[in-house]
Parts: C-alpha cells; structure tokens; sequence
C-alpha cells in the first residue's frame, strides 16, 4: 500500500452492480454480509414502516425501544435484525422483512435473542396476561418466562430459559417464589432462583451445560448436573476454548478467589476474570492484593507486583507466550500521582516506559509480534515488539490479518491515513467506524484492507491505494471473492458498489 494524492487516488474501475431499492426516507443501514439493505421510512402522518430491501412493510404508529435504548438486535454476525413494533394497541417482533405477532405485549426483559448461528431467534411476548417464551414462532409451553434473557449453544441446536412462578418486584419478600431451568423444553432443575447474570447460564463449544443455582440461601454453579461447592457470591463464569474446563471469580469467607475446575486458588482482595489459552490448557488472571497492589497470576504463579493493570492478560495464538500492559505509580511526594506503563511479555519487561497505553496488547497470528498503542507526551505510537513507530497525533488500536501483516489508523496534521504493513495509504478527511472499535476490515487472505471515509466533500468506499465514487452514504465493505463490495446511497436510490481486487 503506497502513498496516493490528488485526482490519482480518485480513479478506478468502480462498479454500480445494481440498484438494490429507492431513495429511502430514513437512515439507512446494510447486514453485516452486505448482503441486505433497510431502514425505518418515516410516513408524513408520523408513522412508521421498516422497509427491507426496498420492500415496505405495514405502517406501525410507534417502533418501540429495546431495553438497551436501541431500535434494533442484532444477531452476533451481523446478519440479522429484530425490533419491536406497536400498531393499534397490538405488538408485533419484526425479524429481517418479516413478523411475529400479534401479541399483548412485548417484555423488554426478554429481548429478542438470535442464536450464535443466526437461525433461530427467541423472544419475551405476552399473551393472554402471561409473558411467555415465543421460539421461531412457537410459544414454548406455558411457562411463565423470567425476567432473563434465553441462552443458546453455540451450534444453535439447543435452548435454555428460565421459567417462575410469579412475578417478584423488589417489595416482595421472596417467600413461595420458584423458579425453573428449561432446557431443550424440559425442566432440569426448580430452585428458588437461577443466576440472571452475564453468562451466569451458558452452553460450552463441546454442548456442556453450565449455571449457577440458589437454592436453600446457598450459591453454587452447577455444571453437567455436577454442582460445585458452596460460595458466598460469584462472577466472569467461563469455559474453556475446548469446553472441557470450567473457572470462575468466587466470594468467600475472607476474600475473593479464582476457582478452577472446582479448586480454589489463593485468597485477594479482588480478582479478574479468569482468561484460558486458546489450547485450554493455561489460565490466568489478575488480582489485587492489600494495598491496592496488583499481581498477574499466570498457571499459578504470581508476578511482582503493579499499580494496575490496562486491560486483560492476553494469550498468544499457540498457547505458549503471555503478554499484559502494567501501570505503576511512582513514589515519593513529586511522583506519587504519576504513572508510568510497560509492556510485560512472557515474564520481563520490553520496551520503553509509557505514559499511557490506548490499547490492549495484540498477538500476530504467528505468535511471534506483540503489537499496542501508546503514548508519550503528546506523540501516539505503533509499538511493536517494544520498538515505537513514527509519532502520530491520534493511532487506532493494532490489528493482523491472517498473515501476519499489521494495520492501523493514524491522523497527522488534521488528516487520517491507514497503516498497512508499514506503508501509509492516501489522505482521508473522516474515516467511518464500521464496526464497533473497527475502522478498516482485511481481508480474509490478509492482503487487502477496505474501509469507508469522508474525501473531497463526499463518503467514498476505499480499497487500499484506490478511492471510489462519492455517495451521500457508504455501507460497510465486505470482501467476496476477488472483490470488495459496498452499498452506496445517493438521492435517486441505494445501489451495489464493487471492484475487483489487485494482486
């Protein structure tokens, strides 16, 4: 990827494939596949209508908010959406261009949940006063659903939810209240409550079944119907890559401990979440000792010990090597209040002293780079293997392809550029976050990168030194082939944009 400017890096054989739908009248949006286009059109009469692909929908007097604050959920892959819908008094579940209902109403509490592989979707509805579980369309018995969002395994072929048998406010005392664990439609387990927390219920790669249990005023997880020993609280349950193994932060009498396939390691004042290697056979966390000092504990030893910690001790691809950001305070009555930050690295310190770090320590596919962000002064630097590229005004966090080539974002002198393998790509006015944390993608093969941006007054596709046609909004890319594809939106319609990609 080489420098470009001028009209140079306007040029190129740019292709409108096809019209995909009209000028919309609302903001307009694309699957994470590019594969589909809608938006929400806004009826001069206040009502609206969700358009996918070009086709409307019938009118709603109001798109309702999920419990998040957003119109619209997600699947994990970006392919599929789902929002709430009220015409008439009767609520509806819009999922893509179709819809479940009607019903009496819709419990934000049980939001519309897409299993990981996008193909089955789960949702909260009341019908005939009783919120139930609604799965593609099928109520799922006649349980009263609880206030917990379903949860699916990972191949999507099996479903847990948890059932009770009345509703419990916060005035309520809790005598007589029951709840259940539905599994594939069966009830596992009464208790008097199944942990509502983040993966507090969850479904391992190898179709383990994990969830912590109340029952007779103590706490446990349970795993495979195994439960474990008895704590006073827990949280960041997790599986191992392979599934075979299972950890969790628990509370107990004295303090706060990593428990690891049911053995309790030493006792801190509070403790991170327990991370595995991707071979599942590693484990490490952070925790902080009195005193507010923080320790790494890595396969059970503990390294010295640090003011904090910037983000999370992470794994190499292959298992073997370990890499965290620590932060240390200076001492004394001038230096107690600054901070200084080094990157750790199987054990040692590498590199120089930071001021800051702007993002966690990433590994190359290899294992053999180590790459973050950072800055020194008013300088922000690419720092790879503890030696610092050239000072920019603002870098983006790092990012490998798969073979090991590194991009990033830069901005210089009022200007973005991306960073492809060392060599800076042409000037952009405003690039697009087009993924959370994400202002490029690469390609599968790692040899190209396509992004979105602000140039020249309009929002143009790019594709490494190439910058395509201005549009009054661009979609996010997607790679197909041997071509980079995006959804353009000008006043006369939304159409296909492509060009081949160069060796």
């Amino acid at each position: 990827m080489g420098v470009v400017t001028g009209a140079a890096a306007l040029s190129g054989a740019w292709d409108e494939d096809r019209r995909l739908a009209r000028s919309p009248t609302g903001r307009i949006d694309t699957t994470g596949d590019g594969a589909h286009v809608f938006w929400f059109d806004e009826l001069p009469d206040k009502r609206v209508r969700f358009v996918w692909d070009g086709i409307a929908g019938e009118p709603f007097e109001r798109v309702l908010e999920q419990q998040s604050g957003e119109l619209l959920v997600w699947s994990l892959d970006d392919r599929r959406v789902a929002y709430y819908g009220d015409r008439a008094g009767r609520f509806f579940v819009g999922i893509d261009g179709t819809e479940a209902g009607p019903y009496d109403g819709m419990t934000r509490s049980v939001p519309p949940t897409f299993d990981p592989t996008g193909g089955h979707v789960a949702f909260g509805a009341y019908v005939e006063g009783v919120p139930v579980l609604i799965l593609d369309g099928e109520i799922q018995g006649s349980w009263r659903v609880a206030p917990i969002r379903p949860v699916f395994a990972r191949d999507g072929q099996r479903m847990a939810f948890v059932a009770e048998n009345r509703e419990l406010t916060p005035k309520d005392s809790g005598v007589g209240y029951r709840q259940w664990l539905i599994v594939d439609g069966v009830a596992i387990v009464e208790a008097d409550g199944i942990s509502a927390s983040r993966d507090g219920i969850q479904f391992s790669h190898a179709g383990r079944l994990a969830y912590g249990l109340i029952d007779g005023g103590q706490f446990r997880f349970v795993v495979d119907g195994i439960p474990g020993p008895p704590i006073i609280d827990a949280n960041a349950p997790t599986f191992s890559p392979d599934g075979l193994r299972f950890a969790y932060v628990a509370r107990i009498d004295g303090g706060v401990a990593a428990v690891v396939d049911d053995r309790r390691g030493p006792t801190f004042e509070q403790v991170g979440p327990p991370v595995f290697s991707p071979d599942s056979r590693r484990v490490a966390y952070a925790a902080y000792r009195p005193g507010r000092r923080l320790t790494v504990v890595v396969d059970g030893h503990e390294s010295v010990d640090h003011s904090d910690l910037w983000g999370n001790v992470e794994f190499s691809p292959d298992s073997r090597r370990v890499a965290y950001l620590a932060i240390d305070r200076g001492s004394g009555i001038l230096s107690r209040f600054r901070t200084t930050g080094r990157a750790i690295v199987d054990g040692s310190p590498v590199g120089d002293a930071w001021d800051e770090f702007t993002s966690t320590a990433h590994f190359s596919p290899d294992s053999a780079h180590v790459a973050f962000a950072a800055r020194r002064s008013k300088d922000h630097h690419m720092v790879v293997d503890g030696v610092a590229g050239p000072p920019y005004e603002l870098v983006s966090p790092p990012r490998f392809g798969s073979t090991g080539r590194l991009a990033y974002v830069t901005k210089a002198a009022g200007q973005f550029r991306i960073v492809f393998d060392g060599n800076a790509g042409p000037p952009l006015d405003e690039p697009v976050e087009i993924a959370p944390g994400e202002g490029f993608v690469i390609s599968p093969d790692g040899a190209h990168i396509a992004a979105v941006a602000r140039v020249a007054g309009g929002w143009r596709p790019i594709v490494d030194d190439r910058i395509g046609p201005p549009y009054a909004g661009v979609g996010r890319p997607v790679f197909d082939g041997h071509r980079a594809i995006f959804t353009g939106f000008r006043s006369d319609g939304v159409y296909r944009v492509s060009i081949p990609l160069e060796d």
